[in-house]
C-alpha cells in the first residue's frame, strides 16, 4: 500500500460514517453484509427483512439466507475504535501536560496520574467532546448559509445574462452583484467568529465561577479521641466550618459504642490537627504538645488549634487528616459507677444494657457492674436495651457487688 508505514493520520470522523447501521443509526455490531453489498447490524437486519423482505438500501428483495456474516468489518470497527480511543488518551495526556507545564518545566513526576488528575482528564474530556459537537454544529450552519448565497449569486449570473444587457453592462451588474454576496459572506464569517468567542467567554466565566481550588473543597477526616483510643472515619468538614459540626458526629458514634457524651468542655482540652502522612495508630498528647511548643520538629505535619478554628480554610486541612482530641469531653464512662439497682432506686426505671459473668456463673449483670465487679472475667452481652420492672441487676443480689460497698 502506498504509504505503508508513514506516520500519517486518517480523520476518524470519515470513517466512522461507514461503520452506522442505517437501520439503528448506531455503531454496527456483528456485522452482516447482503447479497446486494449493503452492511447492517446482524439483529437489526434480521427484523426488518422478517417485515419487510426487502434491502433498507436499495429496496432489492431480501431473505435471511441471503445475509453473509462480515468477521473483517466487525475487526476493523474494533480496530478504529481501539486507535481512536489509543489518540484521544494521548490528545488529553498531552493537553493536560501542556497546561501544567506552560508556567515552566515541571521537575518532579512523583505524582503525575494523580487520582485528581484523572478526575479532571475525564470531565476535560467529556466537555471538550461535547464543545466539539457543538461548534460542528454551528459550522454546519454557517457552510449551509454561505453555500445559499453561492446559489443565490449563481441564479442571480444566469438571470442577468438571459437579460441580454450589453457586456459592459452585464460585466458592472456581475462584479456588483459579486461585491454583494462577498459583503454578505464577510459579515457572516464575523458573526461566526462573534458567535464562538461569546460561547468561548462565557464558558470561562461559568468555569472561574465553578471550578473551585483544593483548599476550599469539603474533606473527609477522622475524629480521634485520644483519651479513649477511638477513632470516628468519614466525617466531612467544609471550609466554613469549625470543629463544632464535629460535636455531633462525634455524639453518634460513641452512642453507638455505648458511651454517651455527658458534655462538652473543649476550652479545658487540647486539639491537634494531623496531616495524612504524619497519622500514628496512637497519640501520646502530652509528648506531641511539649515538643509542638518548644518548636521541636519530632512531630512534623502535627498542629495544636483552638476549637473555634476553620481548619480547612485557615489550616489548610487535607482529606484523611486526622482531628485528635483530648480532654474535651465527658462520656458516661467517665463518671463514677453506679449500680443499675442503686440508680433504679434514685432515678426510676429505665432502659439497660445486661451482661453475663462466665467465671461468676450468672447473668443480669449491668454494664457498671460488668466493667467494675467483674472485670478482667471472661463476660458476654446477656440482653441489651432492656427495660427492667424493678431494681434489678443481679451483682448485689449475689453479694460480688464492689459498686455497692462503696456506697
Amino acid at each position: 500500500m502506498a504509504g505503508q508505514g508513514l506516520p500519517i493520520a486518517i480523520p476518524v470522523g470519515k470513517l466512522e460514517e461507514y461503520f452506522q447501521c442505517s437501520i439503528c443509526l448506531n455503531t454496527m455490531q456483528q456485522v452482516v453484509v447482503t447479497s446486494c453489498g449493503h452492511r447492517y447490524c446482524d439483529k437489526c437486519i434480521r427484523e426488518w427483512v422478517d417485515r419487510h423482505h426487502s434491502c433498507p438500501c436499495c429496496n432489492g428483495s431480501l431473505d435471511t439466507s441471503r445475509l453473509i456474516k462480515d468477521h473483517q468489518f466487525d475487526g476493523l470497527i474494533g480496530t478504529c475504535k481501539e486507535e481512536k480511543d489509543k489518540a484521544e488518551s494521548t490528545y488529553f495526556d498531552n493537553l493536560i501536560h501542556t497546561a501544567v507545564t506552560k508556567g515552566g518545566e515541571v521537575s518532579d513526576q512523583t505524582f503525575a496520574g494523580t487520582p485528581v488528575e484523572e478526575v479532571l482528564k475525564k470531565h476535560l474530556k467529556q466537555s471538550l467532546a461535547a464543545h466539539e459537537l457543538y461548534f460542528q454544529d454551528l459550522r454546519h450552519q454557517y457552510e449551509v448559509k454561505a453555500q445559499h448565497l453561492e446559489f443565490r449569486l449563481r441564479k442571480e449570473m444566469e438571470r442577468l445574462q438571459l437579460d441580454g444587457l450589453p457586456p459592459h453592462v452585464l460585466n458592472e451588474k456581475i462584479q456588483e452583484l459579486e461585491g454583494q454576496i462577498q459583503e454578505k459572506k464577510e459579515s457572516l464569517t464575523a458573526e461566526m467568529q462573534n458567535c464562538q468567542q461569546l460561547v468561548a467567554e462565557a464558558y470561562d466565566r461559568y468555569l472561574t465561577d465553578h471550578i473551585p481550588h483544593l483548599d476550599v473543597l469539603p474533606v473527609k477526616v477522622t475524629v480521634v479521641i485520644a483519651d479513649k483510643g477511638i477513632k470516628l472515619p468519614d466525617i466531612t468538614l467544609s471550609p466554613s466550618d469549625t470543629l463544632t459540626v464535629i460535636q455531633t458526629a462525634v455524639e453518634e458514634g460513641l452512642k453507638q459504642r455505648g458511651d454517651e457524651v455527658i458534655r462538652w468542655h473543649p476550652d479545658g482540652g487540647k486539639v491537634l490537627i494531623v496531616s495524612p502522612l504524619s497519622r500514628q495508630s496512637s497519640y501520646n498528647v502530652t509528648e506531641i504538645l511539649a515538643d509542638v511548643s518548644s518548636g521541636g520538629d519530632a512531630y512534623p505535619g502535627i498542629e495544636q488549634v483552638a476549637w473555634l478554628t476553620k481548619p480547612v480554610l485557615q489550616h489548610h486541612m487535607k482529606p484523611g487528616s486526622e482531628i485528635v482530641l483530648h480532654g474535651c469531653l465527658v462520656c458516661e464512662s467517665d463518671l463514677p459507677k453506679v449500680c443499675y439497682a442503686q440508680k433504679h432506686k434514685e432515678q426510676g426505671p429505665h432502659k439497660v444494657d445486661y451482661f453475663s459473668c462466665k467465671q461468676c456463673g450468672f447473668n443480669w449483670i449491668c454494664r457498671s457492674c460488668i466493667q467494675v465487679c467483674h472485670k478482667d472475667h471472661s463476660v458476654a452481652v446477656h440482653v441489651l436495651n432492656h427495660q427492667p420492672t424493678w431494681a434489678c441487676c443481679y451483682c448485689p443480689k449475689k453479694k460480688t457487688c464492689c459498686l455497692k460497698s462503696r456506697s
